[in-house]
């Protein structure tokens, strides 16, 4: 959802809410996930995702949900960063999930010989490992008008 999307939901929200009523805002911030391998105890970054629209629309989410402090619509209460940590068997899992779940995502064919190279080690103590920073935030509706 671009910034133009995502003022339109902020707004419809704060329609929405009651008075004081609270909103949880939950985006990625934007950066390429890394790709990792890891084996036994050691982990090692092979890649990044790579997104077709190169992660403006995050940025765009990101100042709506600025517009939308800054013209009073909400206070922000509280806001976070935190890891979300999908891991996979091999490197089909890794496409199939971001084929199903993350629309114009891949990984670089380079990068997927590379998991699958490393992958051959002769132990059952491996994975892939694909790490996402998330932001969360706290809103609190502000006012009981719609303001612009």
């Amino acid at each position: 959802m671009g910034a133009e999307g995502m003022g339109h939901a902020l707004k419809k929200c704060h329609q929405l809410l009651k008075p004081n009523g609270r909103l949880i805002d939950i985006q990625p911030i934007g950066d390429p996930p890394p790709v990792s391998i890891r084996i036994e105890n050691e982990r090692s970054i092979v890649g990044w995702v790579i997104e077709e629209s190169d992660y403006v629309t995050y940025d765009e989410s990101q100042a709506a949900l600025e517009t939308a402090v800054s013209n009073n619509l909400f206070t922000l209460q509280e806001q976070e960063n935190f890891a979300f940590i999908t891991y996979f068997d091999d490197i089909e899992d890794l496409k199939k999930h971001l084929d199903t779940e993350w629309r114009g995502a891949r990984i670089d064919e380079q990068v997927a010989m590379q998991i699958e190279s490393a992958l051959k080690v002769p132990t059952s103590d491996k994975e892939i490992v694909l790490e996402e920073i998330v932001q969360v935030s706290l809103l609190e509706k502000v006012g009981d008008s719609l303001q612009e």
